[in-house]
């Protein structure tokens, strides 16, 4: 493995990295940390190769009503034990550039009473649900389903498909 050296940071020049303000170039293409880092929302374009990924899991116990899954300040993925009965799904802080898509995961431990998220909204605002092949689940007693849902951001209005797996 080579090393560089990477040469004095100025007001534009930090250690091979161009600095303009809003858009940080990397020589040769490379981003690379000596010790673990973040990087908070970076866009990349082209090609992006990832050697291995981690998402936090965030649990939530005892779901009914209207149950927050906050999407900027924990994750996408959303573990539910001890759920007391349907519930709406409200996806907040999601971003709202349009052409984009994300994906939340809900992973529901059912119990003797299956319950699912039948409804869903956006910030509070209600959406429809497009199920796959147009069939809202019931739910399945003494499973794991894990329930995924697509949000597309389309002409300034969401679009939203679910579907769920059952295992166990």
């Amino acid at each position: 493995m080579a090393t560089y050296t990477l040469p004095t940071a100025t007001t534009s020049i930090l250690g091979g990295v161009k600095v303009d303000g809003t858009t940080i170039t990397i020589n040769n293409g490379v981003i690379s940390s000596a010790s673990s880092g973040s990087y908070i929302s970076p866009t990349l374009t082209g090609t992006t190769t990832i050697q291995a990924l981690s998402e936090v899991i965030t649990s939530i116990t005892g779901a009914t009503g209207t149950v927050v899954h906050d999407y900027a300040s924990t994750s996408s993925i959303f573990y539910h034990t001890n759920v007391g009965a349907n519930f709406t799904a409200n996806f907040t802080n999601m971003p709202t550039t349009n052409g984009r898509s994300y994906l939340i995961t809900l992973i529901i431990i059912q119990g003797n009473s299956p319950y699912i998220p039948n409804l869903v909204s956006v910030d509070g605002v209600s959406q429809n649900i497009y199920w796959g092949d147009n069939v809202q689940p019931a739910g399945t007693a003494l499973k794991k389903e894990f329930f995924a849902f697509t949000l597309l951001r389309i002409n300034n209005a969401w679009v939203i498909t679910a579907g769920v797996t059952s295992y166990g």
